[in-house]
């Protein structure tokens, strides 16, 4: 592992993930009770995993003792990961320290449906989305919201009462970017963000060049 504080962000199209990868049975037994809409995002998804790891550190992910918690998501013993997807990106960050992430593509209908859940938004937060009426600005904050309970507990979603944690309250801890002009915004959160650690990211474009 590696001794520097790190932070490795890997970012693909589904259509980039066409390697074969074995993967453990407790993961194949979990994509085969999953629903048929939801099944390929998760072949997909630890495909991404797989391939990140392989690139950043030259290991096989199925010999870190890839387990799963309550929520079905794997963790790792060797490195610290969070793992997001929007409709057809798939994103995975790795480092040395606890880690979120999360991915959303902008939207109408995500904008819509979303931004009206007002329990999940604190009162600082509602002022954002609500009172400035910016699509981008709700896109930012969701991702900070996901990313923020990711890397505050990995049993996430099983935390309740989401709007009691205020992303407006972590802003230094915050990694925002976006693709395609704004087609997809994701965010990191971790402790090193505000150490000014460089966070690499990586495309599979970016890997073939």
């Amino acid at each position: 592992m590696e001794t520097r504080p790190f932070i490795k962000v890997y970012i693909f199209e589904g259509s980039d993930l066409t390697e074969e990868v074995s993967m453990p049975s407790w993961r194949e037994e979990e994509i085969e009770r999953t629903n048929s809409l939801n099944k390929q995002d998760k072949v997909l998804i630890y495909r991404a995993l797989a391939f990140s790891i392989k690139h950043a550190f030259n290991e096989d992910v199925n010999e870190l003792n890839p387990h799963k918690i309550i929520t079905g998501k794997p963790m790792i013993d060797k490195y610290r990961i969070s793992l997001s997807h929007s409709s057809n990106r798939y994103l995975v960050a790795i480092s040395s320290h606890n880690i979120g992430a999360d991915i959303i593509k902008n939207s109408e209908y995500v904008y819509y449906n979303l931004s009206d859940n007002k329990d999940y938004w604190s009162k600082d937060e509602k002022k954002i989305i609500y009172e400035k009426d910016q699509p981008d600005l709700f896109f930012k904050t969701w991702a900070r919201k996901e990313a923020l309970y990711k890397c505050m507990d990995p049993m996430y979603p099983y935390k309740e009462n989401k709007a009691k944690v205020d992303t407006t309250k972590y802003d230094k801890f915050f990694y925002d970017n976006s693709l395609e002009e704004g087609y997809h915004f994701f965010s990191i959160c971790s402790e090193l963000v505000p150490q000014g650690v460089t966070i690499e990211i990586y495309t599979r474009l970016d890997l073939d060049k």
